[in-house]
Parts: structure tokens; sequence; C-alpha cells
């Protein structure tokens, strides 16, 4: 069964927000499908794998994170999944802003031949500069 990260926290102020929304998908998925787990994105930008959401505290919109496991480089992530009983996976993004929307980690993905649901780095990255969105647009 194919096992899928679900990506949350992140180096930015939405990181609470994250977890909510990665708790919402964890909780829900459609486990005959898939196999889900939860990599946490620190705000130092390292990673911890976890199997449930038991390393959260709160309600809806409210959680923080009440455990810290293992940490590792985010550029680890093979190794990271691997160390934890996850020999092949993707990656289910719900890190909202800096880090993630702005094609960040997504890019980093592409560079690891991790496959990603959503939009490509190049696409975030666009949709993120609103600037560089309008230009383009306008052209």
């Amino acid at each position: 069964m194919e096992n899928v990260g679900i990506l949350v926290g992140g180096i930015g102020g939405e990181a609470p927000i994250s977890l909510s929304s990665g708790k919402f998908i964890f909780e829900n998925f459609p486990r005959d499908l898939a196999n889900p787990f939860v990599i946490y994105l620190h705000s130092d930008r390292s990673i911890s794998i976890y199997q449930d959401y038991q390393f959260c505290i709160g309600n809806n919109t409210l959680l923080e994170v009440k455990e810290t496991r293992k940490k590792y480089a985010i550029e680890s992530i093979k190794i990271a999944c691997l160390e934890n009983g996850y020999e092949s996976f993707s990656i289910l993004p719900m890190v909202h802003g800096i880090g993630c929307e702005d094609g960040e980690i997504l890019g980093l993905l592409d560079c690891l031949s991790i496959p990603y649901a959503g939009f490509d780095a190049k696409s975030s990255m666009l949709a993120f500069d609103k600037v560089l969105s309008k230009l383009v647009l306008k052209d």
C-alpha cells in the first residue's frame, strides 16, 4: 500500500493553521487507499516524522506541538522516512505561506525526485509573488 506523508508545520506564522489543516486531512484520510503519516516541518527547516497526531495539543486552529521527535535536515527527508518505516512515499503538502506555497520546499522535492500533490515549484513561486504574477498575466 502506498504511503503518503502529510507535510505540516512551517517556517512562518501560518504553521498553526497548517497543523489544523493537516490534522483534518490525517483524520479523514481514506486508509483503504493509502497509509498516511505526518512530516512536521519545524521553524528551523528541520523535520520530524510521526505516525499519528499525538504530538499536538489544542483544538481546531489553536494546535501546537507538545513533543518533538528526532529532527532531520529537510534535505534528508528520504532517510528520515526510511528510518521511520516508509521506504516509498509521496507527499501531500499542507504547509501554508513561506516555505511551501512559494515553491521552496516543492523545488527541493523535485530535486530529490519525491512525488507530491499540487502545483509544481515554478507555478507556486509565480503565484506566491503577486507582483511577478501581475506582470506575467499582463503580458
